[in-house]
This record gives structure tokens, C-alpha cells and sequence, in this order.
């Protein structure tokens, strides 16, 4: 098969990227901010305009997901996502550590992973160029074996070029992680559709993930005085990770997850327990029905094929939910209204709390119909 442009094979490990990029904000190298933003739109952008074509197919991103929201800034869509339980087995860490009861990371699985990936990669279809997105020294005797052997090139676009092995800079060519990115134009709070790029804000930590999930249900029991559906605390964080987050809170002894005896679901705080026990309390029909609506837009924005105009998402919205077109138009108009969806960025919704607390608030004043009970 014939290409006008090489072929390349992007490989990232994503834990090693993030954690780096953290590092860089706390010592105040580079203008990244308080969490790891990565625009990866611009990363691809600057590797096809060096060097050649990425494909979906064809770009890897190593991760334990549980730690990560993919959907933001179009990671699932743009790239195979390899999802890795970096965590030690129980069993192993009550035979092996000294502190069986501490989740452990298995040292070294992600290099692992993106060297089978590679090893698989070039035995299958080989690209023309194969780039690694890391520092680590372990990758030069892969790159060494992917030269010689099958007469590939071989680049690193290095998280930390001070930081990153010297084999790597003594041997291939290497480019800093930083020239990828744009100069950011806005904080992190304000709506994507205003930003000069599109950031991808990524969470890199469990505890971080559950404090925000916290905040969230925190937030919306006061702003709302009822019980909270869980699906209005999974489209904020994305349907495609939710119940793991969900999950693992749980766990950690943070939240409640319980029903009234139907099949909705809802949220709370276990510091909202009383003498231990969950307070089951009602909730509004109207905010019940609009956080379904807002859980419908996260779905339909993770699928491959997602609505490119306004008439799309009105034919999904009314397919999703079996709702008339009048009704799917009417739920499309407030979703413009309220920013969760822009005509300049109509693929990608903005679902934040910021959002998302108007959303509710005019649903339940303009659409709410007591037939809904």
C-alpha cells in the first residue's frame, strides 16, 4: 500500500508524561499550571507537519485508566487506548510487602507494555517512523532493535529533556514534549470555546479524582436541597471511566451509591449518613429528568461517530432517549442556551458544574411537567 506521507507509530507512556509535567509545574518550569495539560490535537498536528501521518490505528497510549478521564480533549477518539491495572495483586502485597495493605504500582509495567506494543507493532504492519513519548533509558535497546533490524527510524519526544536519559540524546534524535504544546490562552475555567486551543486537563491521581468527585456532590446537595442522580455525577466525569471513579470512592469510604426502590441511582456523601445509616431521600422529577438528559450528551460524545451539527444532535438526542422531535429540539435549544453545547466546538461538549448547575435549574423552571412523576 502506497502512502503520500510516512507512516508513523506513536507510542506514549502516559503515566511517565503526566507525572513529569507535574514535576515541571511544582519546580515552575514551563507555564503548564497547577495539573498536566496536554493538548494532544497539537501533538499530532506537530508530528505530521515533521515527520508524517498518525493514524487511530496506530497511535498507543499506555495507562491505568482507573487514574485518567479519556474523554477529554478526544484521547479515546484519536488514539488505541491500552489500558493497564498498574496496582499489585492483593495476594501479592500481603506475601511481598511490608505494607500489604498500601496499593502498590508495578514497577516498570507501563515500559512493558509499549515495548510489547511496539514488538507487536512492527512484526504486524510496520510503520515508517516509530516515536516514543518518553525519557527512560530502557526504550533505547527497543529503538536499537527496531533500526537495526528492521531498518526503521526511530525518534523520543522527551517529557523532561533534562531529566531524560542520555543514551536517548547520544543515540536518536529527540525533541522536547514542550515544543508540541501551545502557549495556553486562557485559566482552566473558562469554556473550551473561548480557549485559542482546546486543553486536555488531564487528572493524574486517584485521590484527586475522588476529592473531586466529593466536591461535586457537595456542591450540587446545596445547591439543590435533594437527592443527587448518579448519572449527573458520571456525566461530569465522563460515562466511559464513571463506574470505576464511582467504584473506587465508594471504596475509599467517601460516597453512597443507593436507590429508592426504582432503577435510578443516587449519590451522596457518607458523611451525610445517620447513625451510620444512608439517608434514602426524594428527589425532584424535573432535575431527575435533566440529569438524564446531560447523561445522554456525555454518551453520545464518546462514540466514534459523534454529531457534527445541530440537526445530528437532535436526531441522536431523540434517538437516545425515544423522545418526540419537538421534545429533542427543545432539550437541544437549552443545551445551547446554556453553553454545554457551542456551534464552534459542536463536538465536544462543555458538561462542568458551571454548566451544568444552569442546565438544571432551567429545566426544572421551563420543561418541568408534573406527568413526569
Amino acid at each position: 500500500m502506497n502512502y503520500e506521507q510516512p507512516q508513523i507509530a506513536l507510542f506514549v507512556d502516559l503515566e511517565n508524561l503526566v507525572s513529569t509535567i507535574k514535576h515541571q509545574s511544582q519546580e515552575g518550569i514551563g507555564d503548564f499550571g497547577a495539573q498536566a495539560s496536554i493538548d494532544f490535537e497539537a501533538l499530532v498536528r506537530h508530528i505530521e507537519k515533521q515527520f508524517g501521518s498518525v493514524n487511530k490505528e496506530n497511535f498507543f497510549v499506555v495507562a491505568n485508566f482507573a487514574h485518567y478521564n479519556q474523554q477529554l480533549g478526544g484521547l479515546n477518539r484519536m488514539a488505541t487506548l491500552i489500558n493497564m491495572d498498574s496496582f499489585e495483586a492483593r495476594e501479592v502485597r500481603s506475601k511481598q510487602q511490608r505494607t500489604p495493605g498500601k496499593r502498590h504500582v508495578i514497577r516498570n509495567y507501563s515500559d512493558m507494555a509499549i515495548a510489547f506494543q511496539a514488538g507487536s507493532h512492527i512484526a504486524g504492519i510496520p510503520a515508517d517512523i516509530y516515536i516514543f513519548i518518553t525519557g527512560d533509558a530502557a526504550f533505547a535497546a527497543v529503538a536499537s532493535l527496531i533500526q537495526e533490524r528492521y531498518k526503521r527510524q526511530v525518534h523520543f519526544i522527551l517529557p523532561d529533556e533534562n531529566r531524560a536519559a542520555a543514551i536517548l540524546k547520544e543515540r536518536f534524535f529527540c525533541i522536547p514534549f514542550s515544543e508540541t504544546q501551545p502557549e495556553p490562552s486562557l485559566p482552566k475555567n473558562e469554556p473550551e470555546g473561548n480557549r485559542d486551543t482546546q486543553i486536555d486537563t488531564i487528572t493524574p491521581s486517584v485521590n484527586e479524582n475522588t476529592e473531586s468527585i466529593k466536591n461535586a456532590v457537595a456542591q450540587l446537595r446545596k445547591e439543590f436541597h435533594t437527592a443527587i442522580p448518579s448519572k449527573l455525577i458520571q456525566s461530569l466525569i465522563g460515562p466511559g471511566t464513571a463506574q470505576q471513579q464511582l467504584a473506587r470512592a465508594r471504596t475509599e469510604e467517601v460516597i453512597d451509591l443507593w436507590t429508592n426502590g426504582g432503577e435510578n441511582e443516587f449519590i451522596s456523601l457518607q458523611k451525610e449518613r445517620l447513625y451510620g445509616k444512608i439517608v434514602k431521600m426524594e428527589t425532584r422529577a424535573g432535575l431527575l429528568q435533566a440529569a438524564q438528559i446531560l447523561f445522554s450528551v456525555a454518551q453520545i460524545a464518546e462514540q466514534s461517530q459523534r454529531p457534527v451539527s445541530r440537526s445530528d444532535w437532535r436526531k441522536q438526542l431523540k434517538q437516545h432517549l425515544n423522545i418526540s422531535n419537538a421534545e429533542s429540539k427543545k432539550w437541544l435549544d437549552l443545551l445551547i442556551t446554556t453553553g454545554i453545547l457551542r456551534d464552534e466546538h459542536i463536538q465536544d461538549p462543555w458538561i462542568t458544574l458551571d454548566s451544568a448547575i444552569p442546565f438544571l435549574h432551567q429545566a426544572e423552571e421551563n420543561f418541568y411537567s408534573p406527568r413526569n412523576d
